[in-house]
């Protein structure tokens, strides 16, 4: 179980990352816009960041959370 719980965490940190990786090239192309418009996108671009990183936890959660309490891997999500 826990080869299991380690292969779904890598995967996790993989889309994690690969979100990091998108929303920082968002970032990187706002600089070029006026100062409104750039800070009306970071903005956004937080919430939308916040928002996709928080769902994809949780759907980490549901499919391991029971597991993960068995294993008493109960800092594991925030790792």
């Amino acid at each position: 179980m826990k080869s299991q719980m380690k292969v779904s965490f890598k995967q996790y940190q993989k889309t994690a990352n690969s979100l990091v990786q998108e929303y920082t090239e968002l970032i990187s192309r706002a600089q070029s816009e006026s100062i409104e418009d750039k800070d009306e996108v970071l903005h956004m671009t937080i919430v939308q960041f916040k928002n996709e990183i928080e769902r994809l936890l949780q759907q980490f959660q549901q499919q391991h959370g029971s597991a993960m309490e068995e294993l008493e891997y109960y800092a594991f999500s925030v790792a």
